[in-house]
This record gives structure tokens, sequence and C-alpha cells, in this order.
């Protein structure tokens, strides 16, 4: 398996923009377009272009390059079951939104209400609200007295039945 700098074409302390003429170079030649139904064409471009992705910025590059030196390490014994990075992941989300929690409950502050919003308030709560619930009241009782009314001058529901 050859590396990015290989498939470039390039030296590993090449500069970005040696980087960067050697990619289009390839590309050029290696298209698709200019090479149409060759499968070794689009295999070499699929490589051309993964390597530009890993090298065409700084912090990619120097990912790359750490990862030439030093493969990432594999981790012995039994691997994860599904439910257990489901657990993994839940806990780091509940850890966020925990300290997410804590950051907004420190930015909050009391809402101070000045005694011409509280005397409006009280104004609406009695002219409007009390009213609604006398109404109800009074609707609640008439339908009860109603009821009552009926059954009264008509017998019990069981002989107007009959």
């Amino acid at each position: 398996m050859s590396t990015h700098y290989e498939t470039l074409g390039v030296e590993p302390t090449a500069p970005a923009e040696d980087i960067k003429r050697a990619y289009r170079a390839l590309v050029k030649r290696w298209h698709p377009d200019k090479n149409p139904g060759d499968p070794q064409a689009e295999a070499k471009i699929r490589d051309i272009n993964a390597a530009w992705d890993d090298l065409s910025t700084p912090e990619r590059r120097a990912s790359y390059d750490l990862s030439l030196t030093s493969p990432a390490p594999r981790r012995a014994g039994p691997q994860w079951s599904q439910e257990q990075w489901q657990a993994q992941w839940q806990a780091q989300r509940q850890a966020q939104w925990q300290a997410q929690w804590q950051a907004q409950a420190g930015q909050m502050r009391a809402v101070k209400v000045s005694p011409a919003t509280a005397l409006v308030g009280g104004v609406v709560l009695f002219a409007v609200v009390v009213p609604l619930l006398a109404l109800a009241a009074v609707v609640g009782v008439s339908w009860l007295l109603l009821k009552a009314l009926v059954n009264l001058l008509g017998g019990p529901p069981e002989a107007r039945r009959a």
C-alpha cells in the first residue's frame, strides 16, 4: 500500500505548492472524461482525490503525517457491543446537557417587575379572569338546577322510558 505522497509523486517534505501542482497534473491526466470506461483511471482518480483530501490543508496533512509515524494502537480484548456504545454515547450526551444547563443557569437573573406592570397584571386578572370564572360557575349551577327541574316534572328517568 502506497502513501498519499507516493500517489501524488512528491516527497513527504514537499511544500504545499508542489503538492497542489502534482495533484492538478494527475487529475488532468487521469480524469474519467479523458479516460472513459477505463476502470484503472477511475481507481487512480479515487486515490488521487483521497490523497489531496488528506494533504490539502496543513491540519489534515499534519494529522496524516502523524498517522504515518505512529499508527493508531489496536485495542486488545473484546469489542464493545452496540448497547455498550449506545450507553457510552448517552452518558456523554447527558454530561454535555448537564454542563450546558449549568452554564445557562449561571447566566439567569431574576426579573424585576415594576409597580405599574404589577398593577396592569392585577387589573387584567380581575377584569377578565375573575368574570370568566364566575360565568363558568353560574353555567354549572344553572345546569344542575335544570336537571333537577326536569327530573321533578318528568319523574325519574326509569319512569320516562316505559
